[in-house]
């Protein structure tokens, strides 16, 4: 295992990586309990939050492999690899959260009446 492009002292590199492994294990829970949510309710904006945490856990991906692996890529594709998953990950969450799901059509369901005691009623 090789150190991260950075290193702040000792035990920094383990802690990168712990921290890697957390983000991906967090992100992927939460993206499997939103996914379980919308399974249920069908709310069409959850689909922006899924896709916002399914981001998420590829960026620690590509750090953790990237931390692990030196040089996957070069650093300027890397960083603008990343920047572009950041700016992604807050625009969905941004349209999550604000957008508004349209309401469904409900239908209207009409009983026949009888006209029969009609005379009844007056």
């Amino acid at each position: 295992m090789t150190a991260p492009p950075f290193l702040f002292g000792p035990g920094s590199g383990e802690l990168f990586m712990f921290a890697q492994v957390a983000i991906i294990t967090v992100s992927l829970l939460l993206m499997g309990i939103t996914i379980s949510a919308y399974s249920k309710t069908r709310i069409k904006r959850l689909k922006y939050i899924i896709a916002a945490f399914a981001l998420f856990a590829s960026h620690a991906v590509i750090n953790l492999v990237d931390g692990i692996f030196t040089d996957i890529m070069p650093d300027d594709v890397r960083f603008t690899a990343v920047s572009l998953i950041i700016l992604s990950i807050v625009i969905l969450l941004f349209i999550g959260f604000v957008k508004k799901d349209k309401p469904e059509k409900q239908k209207i369901k009409i009983e026949k009446t009888s006209f029969d005691n009609l005379e009844d009623l007056k």
